[in-house]
C-alpha cells in the first residue's frame, strides 16, 4: 500500500484528521502525524510506503542519537511488530530492546500493512 505524500487521511482503521501532519522525509514519503493528549502522553502515527523494511522514530533529550529512546516497527510473517529501544551506543549490543524512557502503552500499538 502506498501512502500519500500529502497529509490526506491514510488508509488505517481510525480517524487521524485531528492529528498535526508533517512530511517527515520527502524522498522516502514518510508522513508523521502527532498530537499531545496529556501532560506526558502523545499519539504518533508514522507512515511509510516501503513495507519490506522497518520504520523508526527516536526521541532524544539532547539532540543526539546515543541516549535517545526509539520506537521501531516492522512486519514479520504478516504480523506487525512494535518495540521500543534504548540507544546506548553504536553497536546492536548497546541498543537494548524493551528499554528506554518511552515504553509502548500496552494494547495501544498498531502496525498496518
Amino acid at each position: 500500500m502506498l501512502f500519500p505524500t500529502q497529509c490526506q487521511q491514510p488508509h488505517i482503521p481510525f480517524n487521524t484528521s485531528s492529528l498535526t501532519c508533517v512530511s517527515a522525509w520527502n524522498s522516502e514519503s514518510f508522513i508523521l502525524r502527532y498530537s499531545k493528549v496529556g501532560p506526558s502522553l502523545w499519539n504518533f502515527v508514522l507512515l511509510a510506503s516501503d513495507i519490506s523494511a522497518y520504520i523508526a522514530i527516536d526521541f532524544s533529550p539532547n539532540g543526539r542519537m546515543i541516549g535517545s529512546s526509539v520506537m521501531a516497527g516492522w512486519v514479520s510473517s504478516s504480523v506487525g511488530v512494535a518495540k521500543h529501544y534504548s540507544l546506548g551506543g553504536y553497536t546492536s549490543t548497546e541498543c537494548q530492546p524493551d528499554q528506554g524512557s518511552l515504553p509502548l502503552v500496552k494494547g495501544s500499538s498498531l502496525l498496518v500493512s
